[in-house]
């Protein structure tokens, strides 16, 4: 039986599979990104976007199921985007801060 070229990149894809992506004890994800260098530019970031995924408590529906589990994983990173977006969500120091910043620049100094 001949293997494929890509017989490499095709085993190192179970690292995607829900049991190894919420390990606390996993691999890491930079060699499969360095196949695809031109997609991510910043490797350290997608290693610690890859090791959060262990500290989330994931639905036990979606683990059974790689597609299920990064369907999940999606609509997790939507949702915490739009909660940015929430008045609630900002820091109120800082949205003082600019309060008192408006209030210095609209002061008619002679």
């Amino acid at each position: 039986m001949r293997l494929p070229d890509n017989v490499e990149t095709l085993l190192m894809l179970k690292i995607f599979h829900p049991s190894n992506a919420t390990s606390q004890c996993k691999s890491s994800i930079v060699p499969i990104a360095c196949r695809y260098k031109s997609t991510f530019y910043d490797l350290d970031e997608l290693e610690n976007e890859w090791s959060n995924l262990s500290f989330v408590q994931w639905p036990a529906a979606c683990l059974g199921s790689t597609v299920s589990f990064w369907a999940e994983v999606n609509d997790h990173k939507t949702s915490a985007d739009m909660l940015e977006n929430f008045s609630a969500t900002k820091d109120p120091e800082k949205e003082e801060v600019d309060s008192d910043v408006e209030e210095i620049l609209s002061l008619d100094i002679e």
